[in-house]
């Protein structure tokens, strides 16, 4: 996903058993011979078995047709003739995919029921978000910022618009950086340095990202720091005291520099704010597909795991949001499949279904599990958990996000911790949004706002807030005692 990139669409061809499509794929070869001059082999994939000719009748099979008409467009249509054209139908298909047993969730996934589509990550949202409870709250949602770590796990338009966004303001600073309009002010060398620190961060920083590779931060901020120390070296040293009797040619250098100061400052500034980008939780979320939240009780951790789920649904991006309480601890994989409603596939086929679902969405399968530290056994986390991660993170199509209360880090996490294989952000609460929680709470319990801002600590734990308007409205209050606010 970059600048200037291009998307690729998917076409599925609609071809039932009575109809076999030849004109959709006869477009199909148009295309194909027409636009990729090298293709040497294409195949049509159809979802059954081809029906035998009629007994007893003239009439040609299926098959028989399809070959025909394979002839037919290699003397009809140019280029076609160099071509290998093939047809699977669905026993073919299922062949070549039970004969190779890392293909079993694939299998699975498109043969045997219909689970991890849209429809289906909908009902299952739906199910965790009632066994949640009041723990989801959507009609007292405040947006976070921590939230936006999440967009990076899963990958989402508005994280990279964020990422072209701060890699645009860095390229335009650099076009205006002019290297031969400052030649004899001081700085050549200097300049000149900088110039092959720019060329190497926009071959590589430029380049497109396409699902499902990850962002190489790591060697984003290798090449962007690079370019800031250049940047620095190259800025011109400010006048000592203002010249009172310059020449022009010395007012020209003395405005040159000023540009100069001017454009430099500016590109180091764009270089500071992308690096801040690629330090932030998201951009780690999006380097190593998997992150971890962490928060004091009552935070808002579950309700912000399942609001993530709801956004994730509408895009139409596979994900599945699970609910720590209803771990072992143990057998993790076969936990998972039972709160999804699953068959013991195993973790290999499961994670196989899990990635053609993201294939198929173009969109990598976010996997959350709230509350580690709820399992019956949540010290088992700290053998269970690093194997969960290693599971997935062979696989690039699938991301995981974990949340545990900050108390039972101890007991859930590794001794030595999970060192760099995920991201990890802190929920703040409502903390630098507390106005904002406080009018929306207030007006959702038919309160009278505060006369001055609730700005105590504890208002800034949403659960502590949603219980005082509880408590104020079963007292029969209309708003906060006096003095309080």
């Amino acid at each position: 996903i970059g600048q200037g990139s291009i998307k690729i669409y998917k076409k599925q061809l609609i071809i039932t058993q009575s109809l076999l499509g030849f004109k959709l794929m006869e477009k199909s070869l148009k295309t194909v011979v027409s636009r990729r001059p090298n293709c040497r082999r294409l195949t049509f994939c159809i979802p059954f078995d081809l029906p035998d000719a009629l007994t007893g009748k003239a009439r040609k099979s299926a098959r028989q047709r399809f070959e025909d008409r394979k002839v037919s467009w290699k003397k009809r249509i140019a280029g076609a003739d160099r071509v290998r054209i093939e047809l699977w139908s669905q026993g073919e298909l299922v062949e070549r995919l039970t004969n190779h047993p890392e293909q079993r969730g694939k299998t699975w996934f498109f043969w045997e029921k219909e689970v991890l589509s849209p429809d289906w990550c909908r009902n299952r949202l739906d199910m965790t978000i009632k066994a949640a409870g009041e723990r989801y709250s959507p009609e007292l949602h405040i947006d976070l910022p921590v939230a936006f770590a999440f967009d990076g796990l899963a990958g989402s338009a508005p994280f990279w618009s964020q990422y072209r966004r701060k890699r645009g303001a860095v390229l335009r600073m650099a076009d205006r950086l002019d290297l031969s309009r400052y030649t004899g002010l001081g700085v050549t060398k200097q300049l000149r340095s900088l110039a092959p620190s720019l060329a190497n961060w926009r071959d590589e920083v430029v380049a497109s990202i396409e699902p499902p590779a990850r962002l190489p931060r790591e060697r984003f901020v290798e090449l962007t720091l690079a370019c800031g120390s250049a940047c620095d070296a190259a800025y011109p040293a400010e006048p000592r005291q203002r010249r009172r009797r310059a020449t022009d040619r010395q007012k020209k250098q003395d405005e040159l520099k000023a540009s100069l100061r001017h454009d430099v400052l500016g590109l180091g500034r764009a270089l500071e704010e992308f690096l801040e980008f690629l330090s932030a939780g998201a951009a780690k979320a999006a380097e190593r597909g998997a992150l971890l939240l962490t928060g004091e009780a009552g935070q808002g951790k579950t309700h912000l795991l399942c609001d993530v789920g709801e956004r994730t649904v509408e895009e139409a991006q596979p994900v599945a949001v699970l609910l720590g309480g209803r771990f072992s601890g143990r057998k993790v994989w076969s936990d998972i499949a039972e709160q999804l409603g699953l068959a013991q596939i195993g973790a290999e086929a499961l994670v196989q279904g899990m990635r053609a679902a993201a294939e198929a969405s173009d969109a990598p399968f976010l996997l959350l599990i709230d509350a580690l530290n709820e399992a019956s056994d949540a010290a088992a986390w700290q053998e269970e958990l690093p194997a969960l991660l290693a599971e997935v993170d062979q696989d690039p199509w699938v991301a995981i996000g974990v949340s545990v209360r900050s108390t039972f880090v101890p007991i859930v996490l590794p001794p030595d911790g999970l060192g760099d294989g995920i991201a990890e952000v802190e929920h703040p609460g409502f903390r630098g949004r507390e106005l904002e929680a406080t009018e929306r709470f207030f007006d959702a319990f038919g309160l009278e706002q505060p006369r001055i801002p609730l700005l105590t600590p504890e208002f800034t734990n949403p659960l502590f807030l949603k219980l005082y308007c509880e408590g104020l409205k079963g007292l029969g209050l209309s708003a906060a005692p006096a003095g309080e606010a």
